[in-house]
């Protein structure tokens, strides 16, 4: 177990299909199930690295305690203008009247930057676009706080030669966008007892 685990972790929930964004049900994260669960974006980096071995029972931390625990766990901050590298989490939290922080994962990196993969939110975003893998890079200079690296090593980047990486914008392989069509047009007409 290891990083490579956790990376393939994350990528797996991003692609799939019934998978939300929403705080409330943030631990209900099962990719055994059929039917809609959710995650937010500390709750889904906390289940990876649990799927990577770095916990030995998921914390589910928040943004608030996220980097503690990163941090007990071997993870080590790396500067955000060096290199990205796939696997390596960045961070970012503020505080005050209206505490808010988010996280996400590089799904592929680059000097300064890279294409993200996460829990990105629900507002005025589609079903598969809630928890993706982003079509468009991030870069050091938006709100990116902290970039953390584990203490393990590289990953092999997932790079299937036929298989767009899911969401973000518009990636998601064609069976899994069906079938996120078909969910998000369910909840649109439908209450789905407990789910909102």
């Amino acid at each position: 177990m290891g990083l490579q685990e956790a990376y393939n972790a994350c990528i797996e929930v991003c692609n799939y299909p019934y998978i939300g964004y929403n705080q409330d049900y943030r631990t209900t994260l099962d990719l055994s199930v059929t039917y809609i669960t959710y995650c937010d974006c500390s709750s889904l980096m906390a289940y990876c690295m649990t799927v990577g071995g770095y916990f030995t029972r998921n914390p589910w931390f928040t943004t608030a305690d996220q980097i503690g625990d990163m941090l007990n766990a071997g993870w080590v901050e790396q500067p955000l203008s060096g290199e990205w590298k796939a696997g390596d989490i960045l961070w970012y939290r503020y505080e005050g009247s209206n505490p808010h922080g988010h996280t996400e994962m590089v799904y592929s990196g680059g000097n300064g930057s890279g294409i993200l993969m996460g829990a990105h939110g629900r507002n005025n975003r589609a079903f598969p676009d809630q928890v993706s893998i982003r079509s468009s890079p991030s870069n050091y200079t938006q709100d990116w706080m902290k970039l953390l690296r584990a203490p393990d090593g590289a990953v092999v980047p997932y790079d299937p030669p036929d298989v767009p990486p899911s969401g973000g914008d518009e990636g998601v392989p064609t069976d899994v966008m069906f079938r996120a069509q078909v969910i998000s047009e369910l909840q649109r007409r439908y209450v789905i007892l407990g789910r909102h």
